[in-house]
């Protein structure tokens, strides 16, 4: 329920803001419309200046797809392994590391859950029912990590199988009475359902405003996923002696997933989430595809982790450790941290505190529940930008209604309502969240540290922090009482880094 409530909002403020897609990087000025001056920056500020490539880390319960036209040219890669030789060639704990990697599972996010776990199985079962050695230990551990996450994948796949299936059901009647086998939109817009038929009517008229026709939907959007996810139970799932190499990995395949999600919000979108942060963080600028990122010269390492069960925050502490290790200025965390309720809370503020020593940006997003967060405060006080989202109008609405905010417990805003950005699948979608706020800003902190080498994270957070164009309606919403501004800022770095 709590996904479908987040669709609604987001296809809420798509029909609401009918503004360019990228609104955000526009000027409040000369554009009238509240972005962060990105482009204003380039055009005024940067033009002709050399920058210095800056690595961002994306740490995020989602994949990011380097497949991706527009995110190709911005993937980290780790120049000291070697790809696919099965050795940890750089002695950091990590074989073939090459982009980052899956904390989710303890394993290369390019590898597959389901051949991983049952290679093991038998082994690793067997320790199940005595002392574990202390040899076994971690990849036993390991071991039971993969297991949840292939447990996962299985009642994932069962579900949409059902869910389906029961959507074709559902079509095939609806075409009974619609008396046509290639309806198009119309048909659907003047049919006069009642009950379920209503609800089946309203996917079909939305899928057919991205689709060309019914017959290309039903095929591509259809019967193709509800085929991908039969074969994952038939020859992955209930496959005890290997996994069939011609079956896509749930990594690799998972836009078939989302784009369900468009129509029927049967499960979240957690999977493009990395993919979509990446593209606000650094798209290719200037390349006339999709979109254009924030920072230009940014590479962008994946680290995936999973917010749930146990060890996640154990997980959360290792990426966090991983980034700085392998030369991450910028950290994006745009995830709900649960500090509260973090069995690992020590190993956490461990790992954070050491990133900022190493002079880490880390930036957070507040969190979409629509309410004041004062009670819980600031988590962490150094180089830690917490973000709310704000939308493209200069009114009372600049807060969006779904962003937590609070006085001294949120730093800054940001552009976070109708952000249009990558997707797995070579697509593009538009989401709203102060997960789509977290970026902006560290692409914002990247772009400076591009132009600026000289400055310290400390210095960046207090460069993005005193440069915002503030507003009545965010004074008591967060401690810079403003939306992050690009030309500002950049104007005060190039100064302060010309001073040292």
């Amino acid at each position: 329920m709590r996904c479908l409530t987040f669709l609604i909002a987001c296809f809420f403020y798509q029909e609401c803001f009918s503004q360019p897609t990228n609104w955000q990087h526009l000027d409040l000025e000369r554009d009238h419309v509240f972005g962060i001056s990105t482009d204003r920056a380039y055009k005024e500020l940067l033009n002709g200046r050399k920058e210095n490539e800056v690595i961002v880390a994306v740490i995020d319960v989602g994949v990011v797809d380097f497949d991706h036209e527009d995110l190709k040219a911005i993937a980290w890669t780790n120049r000291e392994e070697i790809p696919g030789n099965g050795i940890d060639d750089d002695r950091n704990g990590y074989i073939d590391d090459i982009n980052g990697w899956n904390f989710s599972g303890s394993e290369p996010a390019t590898a597959s859950v389901a051949s991983m776990t049952i290679s093991q199985k038998a082994f690793y079962d067997s320790l199940s029912y005595t002392v574990i050695p202390e040899i076994y230990r971690a990849g036993y551990q390991s071991y039971r990590n993969m297991l949840k996450d292939y447990q996962r994948q299985q009642q994932l796949a069962k579900e949409m199988v059902g869910k389906l299936t029961d959507f074709q059901e559902k079509l095939d009647t609806l075409l009974l009475h619609l008396h046509k086998d290639n309806p198009g939109i119309d048909d659907f817009q003047n049919y006069q359902a009642e009950g379920k038929e209503k609800g089946t009517r309203d996917i079909m008229i939305h899928a057919l405003q991205t689709t060309p026709d019914f017959t290309t939907f039903k095929n591509k959007e259809l019967m193709a996923p509800l085929k991908y996810f039969k074969n994952q139970l038939i020859d992955r799932f209930q496959q005890e002696d290997g996994v069939r190499p011609d079956i896509p990995t749930f990594y690799r395949n998972v836009d078939l997933v989302n784009r369900w999600l468009e129509y029927s919000g049967v499960i979240e979108p957690y999977v493009s989430h990395g993919t979509h942060i990446a593209g606000i963080i650094g798209a290719t600028r200037n390349n006339r595809t999709g979109i254009d990122g924030v920072a230009n010269d940014v590479k962008i390492m994946s680290l995936r982790v999973i917010t749930d069960g146990e060890g996640w925050g154990k997980a959360l502490a290792s990426a966090i450790t991983y980034a700085a290790n392998n030369g991450a200025k910028v950290i994006n965390l745009s995830i709900n941290l649960h500090f509260m309720s973090n069995p690992h809370r020590k190993e956490l503020d461990e790992a954070i505190q050491q990133a900022m020593e190493k002079n880490v940006l880390i930036i957070h997003a507040a969190g979409n529940d629509g309410q004041s967060i004062e009670r819980v405060g600031h988590p962490y006080s150094g180089a830690w930008i917490q973000v709310g989202a704000s939308g493209p109008t200069d009114d009372t609405a600049l807060c969006a209604a779904f962003s937590n905010y609070g006085g001294s417990a949120v730093d800054v805003f940001a552009p976070g309502v109708n952000i249009y950005s990558t997707m797995l699948g070579a697509r593009y979608e538009a989401h709203s969240g102060t997960s789509m706020a977290a970026p902006m800003v560290a692409g914002l902190a990247a772009l400076i540290m591009e132009y600026c080498p000289g400055l310290s994270a400390l210095q960046v957070k207090d460069i993005i922090m005193t440069t915002v164009t503030k507003r009545d309606a965010l004074k008591d919403k967060c401690a810079s009482g403003g939306v992050i501004n690009a030309f500002n800022a950049l104007q005060l770095a190039l100064k302060t880094d010309k001073k040292k």
